[in-house]
């Protein structure tokens, strides 16, 4: 079963589905049928995807004659265009491509910008919180300190005051 679908697929792949549009088109170019050349040429400047070169050329001929503008096939637009117009085309492509990288290194910026902001945010917040825990340990040394000249046994067995007192020394 999937050795026929591949072959269907194959057969479809290899069939002239695309490469027919161009042969319809040089047949209404060969009989001087520009009508039928115009509408074949609005289907093939909707292709932006043209790899036969064979296929390219023929496009070309084709849409030359349905609008009576030279056209060309353009690798850097991936489509065809008129010949007279492919400089300002692919200088409008360019621009483009420019414009969507300048926003493209924007949004980075921007991005790497917010990224600071919030680790400077973060950085100032456990600095205010280390100041917090100084001065609360400062307050509770000289509360112990004061506890310990008032009444020494108290200030001995009080949990945090030992812990204080591990840390500082005892009061002389």
């Amino acid at each position: 079963m999937r050795m026929a679908m591949l072959a269907a697929v194959i057969s479809i792949a290899g069939s002239p589905c695309f490469g027919g549009i161009y042969q319809d088109c040089e047949e209404a170019v060969k009989a001087g049928d520009q009508k039928r050349a115009q509408e074949i040429s609005e289907t093939i400047m909707r292709f932006n995807s043209v790899t036969s070169p064979e296929d390219q050329v023929a496009g070309a001929a084709c849409l030359t004659f349905a609008t009576g503008k030279a056209h060309v096939f353009s690798p850097q637009l991936g489509t065809f265009a008129p010949a007279d117009e492919q400089g300002e085309l692919i200088l409008e492509a360019q621009k483009a491509n420019a414009e969507q990288q300048r926003k493209k290194e924007q949004l980075e910026a921007e991005r790497l910008a917010a990224e600071l902001a919030q680790e400077a945010a973060a950085s100032e917040i456990e600095r205010r919180r280390q100041e917090r825990i100084q001065a609360v340990w400062v307050a509770v040394g000289a509360a112990c300190f004061e506890l310990y000249r008032d009444d020494i046994v108290q200030a001995l067995t009080n949990k945090t005051c030992v812990d204080v007192f591990l840390e500082t020394g005892l009061p002389e």
